[in-house]
């Protein structure tokens, strides 16, 4: 189970590392665009994607060091390890449309929500959100942990050095803009204990 969902990872990275300068420069743009339209929204932008996905719970916690928890007993987080980026032939898991823009597995008619935009309202207030999911992946239940980010800006962050040649062309025609956190997820270890308690 942990190879398939490190496969996942690496077919994700991979793909958002071929993209051209060109689409990341759109996206980018489109990007700023979003964090400016949702600027101070991401409470109810949260909620509203927890509402979307619950079964009975919704549950909100402030904890002391300032880290917000926003947290449901819905269906499992999707991850399609099939998915076909280049074609897009396979339906997209939640992953791979949470770790994207404008791309959504929610139905208008179904959802309060389904842009494919709200959770990025959450750089409003931090560089990086933590994602801990009950995941189905194949016939499995997992619990996976990932953090994203919302713009690598300089070359030492960058998750990969092979990146830094485009964050360079995409800076010389706008120095604020980066290449965006969000394609490239970083799977963190151990769920925490105020998290795994939640499971």
């Amino acid at each position: 189970m942990k190879e398939l969902i490190k496969e996942i990872f690496r077919k994700h990275h991979d793909y958002y590392k071929s993209l051209g300068v060109e689409t990341i420069k759109q996206q980018m743009a489109q990007y700023r665009q979003v964090e400016e339209a949702y600027q101070g929204r991401f409470i109810f932008e949260l909620l509203q994607n927890a509402i979307d996905r619950a079964e009975k719970k919704v549950y909100v916690k402030l904890l002391d060091s300032g880290t917000l928890i926003v947290a449901n007993d819905g269906e499992p987080f999707t991850f399609n390890h099939d998915f076909n980026y280049k074609d897009g032939g396979s339906d997209r898991g939640d992953f791979q449309a949470l770790c994207s823009i404008a791309t959504s597995t929610k139905l208008q008619s179904q959802n309060i929500g389904n842009k494919g935009v709200g959770f990025k309202s959450v750089y409003s207030v931090c560089r990086y959100a933590d994602v801990h999911c009950k995941s189905l992946i194949g016939d499995n239940h997992e619990i996976v942990n990932f953090r994203l980010y919302d713009v690598f800006h300089d070359v030492d962050d960058l998750p990969s050095p092979d990146l830094a040649p485009i964050l360079d062309k995409v800076q010389k025609e706008n120095p604020k803009w980066g290449i965006p956190g969000y394609y490239f997820p970083q799977p963190l270890g151990d769920t925490p204990r105020h998290i795994s308690e939640l499971f």
